[in-house]
């Protein structure tokens, strides 16, 4: 049942991206919302499918596993389902070609991933609520990359008509950088009560191997605040913008899948 559910997620993440990828390269003038509607529920049977799929693998009799594949799993899987959420508030669908193809590659590692790391204290409320503060914190924080990126480009095309007419299916740039602080400012807040919680919880770093997980998360903390000051105080925005936003995102990701990888893939420490 797992693998059958773990394919069919692949298979609607790809049919998704693809009716994406003709929807917007229609230009909006011709989009209409009964394709929209079919985009929309092929990403929800993706994410049901993907969810339930996952949800053996981590949620274990013995405790909850977070093997690399599998958080990055379960970071996909929050990602994608924030993006459809924000996409009911903007059309930011034009973002789903760079999660959905990258959700189903992740699912097929995550289920050739017979590992079994399951996580130290997960019983306790107090890490719970640190573990989903953490994954949400990144998958706001991430999606706010991607959008930094994708406004980035938007801005360029407005300067350079010649550049891809696929990026005119995004909303206008001020509603994007306006949504983008949105994102921004929820996911500085739900990383700042992940490291406090973090610091709560945690009683030895050094022996859990948390310490470069929280030195660069906090680093990334520090980039993200900063550029909500700047943006508050000095008007900060485009290449400025992006790249605090990339750097934060960055040490962000090494914090919390670069350690890992390192740990669980390569020095197969556990």
């Amino acid at each position: 049942m797992g693998l059958t559910l773990n394919l069919l997620a692949v298979f609607l993440y790809l049919l998704t991206a693809l009716l994406l990828w003709k929807q917007t390269g229609r230009g909006a003038e011709h989009r209409s919302a009964a394709p929209r509607a079919k985009v929309m529920l092929a990403w929800l049977a993706a994410l049901a499918c993907h969810a339930a799929g996952l949800a053996p693998a981590v949620m274990t009799g013995d405790g909850l596993n977070l093997a690399f594949f599998h958080a990055a799993s379960l970071a996909a899987l929050l990602l994608s389902l924030t993006l459809l959420v924000s996409c009911l508030r903007l059309p930011l669908e034009l973002l789903g070609l760079v999660v959905l193809p990258l959700a189903a590659v992740v699912i097929l590692f995550s289920h050739a991933d017979p590992s079994r790391i399951l996580v130290a204290g997960a019983a306790v409320p107090g890490i719970q609520a640190h573990i989903l503060l953490s994954f949400l914190a990144f998958t706001f924080l991430t999606l706010a990359g991607i959008q930094a990126v994708a406004i980035y480009l938007q801005d360029r095309r407005l300067k350079a008509p010649g550049s891809p007419a696929l990026l005119a299916s995004l909303p206008p740039l001020d509603k994007m950088e306006a949504f983008l602080f949105h994102l921004l400012g929820i996911g500085v807040a739900l990383l700042t009560l992940s490291l406090a919680s973090g610091w709560l919880y945690h009683d030895d770093l050094m022996a859990q191997h948390l310490v470069h997980k929280t030195v660069l998360s906090a680093a990334a903390w520090v980039f993200f605040s900063a550029l909500l000051v700047g943006r508050k105080l000095l008007g900060w925005r485009g290449r400025t913008m992006l790249k605090l936003v990339l750097t934060g995102g960055v040490l962000l990701t090494l914090g919390y899948f670069g350690s890992k990888m390192v740990l669980e893939l390569i020095l197969q420490r556990y």
